[in-house]
């Protein structure tokens, strides 16, 4: 019995670092691979709000509404200074066009009752809607 226990712990923490190794390798790989992509929203940001970014994180977000996916994508969280009003900002390029070929970049500050992710996702679409988008 002292066996197989020791043997499933092994196991256990065999797989545990083998899944933190491939966990750590791919958001390595994502952050390099990610470069031009944070650089052109941090410019998107310093342009229409007038203050410098840090990339912080990327979150998943997926938003459904009566059982239909309306959105699902990666936000990109980023920390701000010198913004007067806000600390954090939202930001992700939609793809637009019958063939999703076009891209346009959105951002969203957090400032109430922009509170996450899945909010400037929300008040994004809203604003698209009343400007006819």
């Amino acid at each position: 019995m002292f066996d197989i226990l020791v043997l499933r712990g092994m196991l256990q923490l065999f797989w545990a670092r083998y899944l933190i190794g491939r966990v750590c390798i791919l958001n390595c790989l994502r952050t390099v691979a990610d470069r031009d992509y944070i650089t052109k929203l941090q410019k998107v940001i310093f342009d229409r709000h007038g203050c410098k970014s840090s990339w912080v994180e990327s979150l998943p977000v997926h938003d459904v509404f009566r059982g239909q996916i309306i959105w699902q994508g990666f936000v990109e969280v980023f920390s701000l200074s010198g913004h007067p009003k806000a600390k954090i900002a939202y930001a992700w390029i939609n793809p637009e066009g019958d063939d999703d070929t076009g891209k346009r970049v959105e951002s969203v500050l957090e400032i109430p009752p922009v509170e996450s992710p899945l909010s400037a996702v929300w008040a994004s679409t809203i604003a698209d809607e009343m400007r006819g988008l």
